[in-house]
């Protein structure tokens, strides 16, 4: 009887064999990340969009309640007094995005600042904060976790127009007063031609300006100032000059002077109308100032 002897099993790859499916695994993981990374930048671009929506649509609220938009840096209450919060448009609309509790703590509530840690200037808002801005280097904080403003003021992404909520010289553009409340019928722009709120990096650490968005800061002279498009002070680009940065990179190529796009093809902003616009990197600096003046008696190109 004639037996058959198999060939023995084979118990692994040769190494030419390895270094093919290494190969080939190199050239998948290649071809999808730039997926992983457009799907990633995707969804917070539209995060980003819904934060900017709210803050817009609260900013309306308090305009709806009060009879004029809050003030750049003021009361909440035009009055002031007893029971009245003070500081940033960011801090004076935090009731209309439900955070009536945050706002309960006001470092200027009843003409009386408390500079504690408990203050609503070191607490981080959520809605605030644009999940895809790469200067959040400090995880929601505009300043550095150490030395006396620790823990440093809560930070936030989406800067003020400043020459929608302040008074400013129609030539110059240099802020006259900060504490001014516009009245709706004043935006004779157009309220869709009209910039309440731009994406902006939290950070900007450019030797010799350092700003930063810090929506607890208390001066409007202060390089922190949640706001752009003001002279004066440490936001202080204006004119068709003062367009947007298209994501700098390096971080150290940031500008605090302007308003900084967290996305190649350009930056999103909440109009005053209540929605929310991509303004594409190639527009003209003219188009930029018609969107950022309400009323200058200008108006926006189609580019």
């Amino acid at each position: 009887m004639r037996h058959h002897i198999r060939p023995a099993g084979r118990s692994a790859f040769t190494l030419i064999e390895l270094l093919v499916v290494i190969a080939i695994i190199a050239v998948l993981i290649g071809l999808l990340l730039p997926a992983v990374q457009k799907a990633r930048e995707s969804g917070h671009r539209a995060a980003s969009e819904n934060n900017l929506r709210q803050v817009v649509l609260a900013t309306h609220l308090f305009q709806d309640s009060m009879g004029y938009f809050p003030a750049l840096l003021g009361y909440n209450n035009k009055s002031g007094g007893a029971g009245s919060g003070h500081g940033y448009v960011h801090y004076n609309i935090l009731p209309y995005i439900e955070n009536q509790p945050l706002w309960d703590l006001g470092f200027w509530k009843n003409g009386r600042e408390n500079q504690s840690n408990q203050g609503p200037h070191k607490r981080i808002v959520k809605s605030y904060i644009n999940p895809g801005d790469p200067s959040d280097v400090f995880v929601g904080y505009a300043l550095p976790l150490t030395g006396s403003s620790a823990p440093g003021y809560a930070g936030t992404s989406y800067a003020a127009n400043g020459q929608f909520f302040g008074k400013t010289d129609p030539v110059s553009y240099t802020m006259q007063n900060a504490t001014y409340y516009r009245l709706i019928f004043s935006i004779t722009d157009g309220t869709s031609n009209t910039i309440m709120f731009a994406e902006s990096n939290m950070t900007c650490p450019k030797p010799g300006i350092n700003a930063y968005m810090a929506w607890g800061e208390r001066s409007a002279n202060a390089q922190g100032g949640a706001y752009f498009a003001v002279t004066g002070s440490g936001h202080s680009a204006v004119g068709p000059g003062s367009k947007f940065q298209v994501r700098p990179m390096p971080l150290s190529t940031c500008d605090g002077a302007y308003t900084q796009s967290a996305w190649t093809g350009g930056m999103q902003v909440g109009l005053t109308d209540g929605s929310v616009r991509m303004l594409g990197s190639n527009i003209t600096g003219t188009t930029w100032w018609a969107y950022v003046t309400p009323d200058a008696g200008d108006t926006p190109d189609n580019d």
